[in-house]
């Protein structure tokens, strides 16, 4: 039971990030700029994570992420990888979009398998749940004690960038996969082994696959 311990917090901070969209079928998608087409007042947000930022007149995730992830999404079900979007402006290609990151595999699969909302949003919360278990994973793989590691994992899901920009997924992969990238560097300087140098280029990868790369260019120079 101690060891399911932290698991089971990182599982209620991502239920309580997304318990709207799972139990009242809600998106997590921001859609303001929709609703105030509507008329809509703005409703303040029950969760942890405030999803709405600043007012704005159209936002990245209603311009770059509905359509492009749609095309995207309907294209892997019918065998294809569609990268064109021919609907915003005169087109443009979905590769440009740093938000979208077609080559993810964990993209690749839930949009094969789900609609493009459904997977998107579960990529999410898959997503923040992994950020805290990799933490964990990799500050128990550098010594640390379980109530440590879990108290890092908790932070690293909580950060105020994460929270900030939680909503437009393009940190992803450096949630997951920052950390474990990190314990590679360290493991193969400690052990002197190519072995964790190579797991941690492989975790890097899925870094520069599912993150924006500016975020990804941050990361590798730290790490």
């Amino acid at each position: 039971m101690k060891r399911l311990l932290p698991y089971a917090l990182f599982a209620a901070v991502t239920l309580s990030f997304s318990w709207d969209f799972i139990l009242l079928g809600r998106t997590l998608f921001d859609v303001r700029y929709y609703e105030s087409l509507l008329g809509r007042p703005r409703s303040e947000p029950l969760n942890w994570f405030e999803r709405n930022r600043p007012p704005v007149t159209r936002g990245d995730s209603v311009l770059l992420l509905p359509v492009p992830l749609g095309i995207y999404s309907e294209g892997l079900k019918s065998g294809e990888l569609r990268l064109w979007n021919p609907y915003l402006f005169c087109g443009t290609p979905i590769t440009s979009d740093p938000i979208v990151q077609p080559f993810y595999p964990p993209n690749l699969v839930l949009h094969a398998l789900l609609p493009a909302g459904p997977a998107y949003e579960t990529s999410l919360m898959l997503h923040l749940f992994f950020a805290g278990a990799a933490m964990y994973w990799a500050l128990r793989g550098l010594g640390r004690s379980a109530p440590a590691a879990t108290a890092g994992g908790l932070l690293w899901m909580l950060g105020g960038y994460n929270a900030l920009w939680v909503s437009t997924g393009f940190l992803a992969g450096a949630l997951v996969f920052g950390p474990l990238a990190l314990l590679g560097v360290e493991k193969a300087l400690e052990r002197r082994s190519f072995r964790p140098a190579a797991g941690a280029g492989a975790a890097m990868g899925m870094v520069i696959l599912g993150s924006h790369p500016q975020h990804a260019l941050f990361l590798l120079g730290f790490l």
